[in-house]
């Protein structure tokens, strides 16, 4: 009942590229609750699997991607990359890497066309990932602000404006609204900042990013070894309230239990 790309895109995301490997979720036994695209939960979301967040990718417009666009979504599969909206990393990262953009520009078109259709499934958020956000005004107030002598520091509350101007904004402008046509992504409106779980952001910052793909290469630095756990954590929460959902809040033990996991 549908058209060869669809059928071509189904066969793709269904076997050889096993979207639902990390998309959907799991039973007791380790099962995908739903094999086929007629599935309650079929790319779902899959939880956090390796230490990142498997995201849902259905066609609901909360939940899921459904407010991507088909070429959207093509163009992230083969790049990694859609400038305001979002930019892969962790095992997505991988999976661009050495398959997605591996692939012709027929098969990537055709797995977006299908899983464009695949039923939507709604697990509660009140806007998609991509809806959140302001710019930050956080270097008009600091601007010929004294700053507490080094060997004072420690007796001041972690200052994350501080730790976002001093560390992140050289790439991603004070503002957060990001530099070179979206090299360096915008902050607000991003749907790995503007997720529900803070998890794949902490990650992004401890582990950074490094990618080649179709001719581009994407690099970001990681900042785990440079960063407490702590300062982490104030960075995450600031940058969740400021740019994300501001309901998603991560601790110093969050952020040493993510650490771990990929030890």
């Amino acid at each position: 009942g549908h058209d060869d790309a669809w059928n071509r895109g189904a066969y793709l995301a269904q076997g050889l590229a096993h979207c639902g490997t990390c998309h959907t979720p799991r039973g007791l036994f380790m099962q995908e609750t739903a094999l086929d695209q007629k599935g309650e939960h079929y790319l779902g979301g899959g939880g956090i699997i390796g230490g990142w967040q498997a995201f849902n990718i259905t066609s609901d417009t909360n939940s899921g991607i459904g407010g991507w666009s088909k070429d959207q979504l093509t163009q992230y599969l083969g790049t990694g990359n859609v400038p305001g909206l979002a930019q892969a990393a962790g095992p997505m990262n991988e999976a661009v890497v050495h398959s997605f953009s591996k692939m012709t520009p027929e098969d990537i078109s055709a797995i977006a066309t299908y899983v464009k259709t695949v039923p939507a499934v709604d697990d509660g958020p009140i806007r998609p990932r991509s809806g959140w956000g302001t710019p930050a005004t956080a270097v008009d107030h600091l601007r010929g602000a004294v700053i507490p002598a080094v060997a004072k520091v420690t007796d001041n509350p972690i200052d994350p404006e501080r730790i976002y101007l001093g560390s992140c904004a050289s790439c991603h402008g004070a503002a957060g609204t990001g530099h070179f046509g979206g090299y360096y992504p915008t902050l607000s409106h991003n749907t790995t900042v503007g997720a529900a779980n803070a998890n794949n952001l902490a990650q992004v910052i401890i582990n950074g990013i490094d990618r080649q793909a179709k001719g581009q290469t994407v690099f970001m630095p990681k900042f785990g070894d440079v960063l407490s756990n702590a300062e982490t954590a104030a960075l995450v929460n600031y940058l969740t309230k400021q740019f994300g959902n501001p309901a998603t809040q991560v601790s110093e033990a969050d952020i040493r239990a993510i650490k771990a996991q990929a030890q």
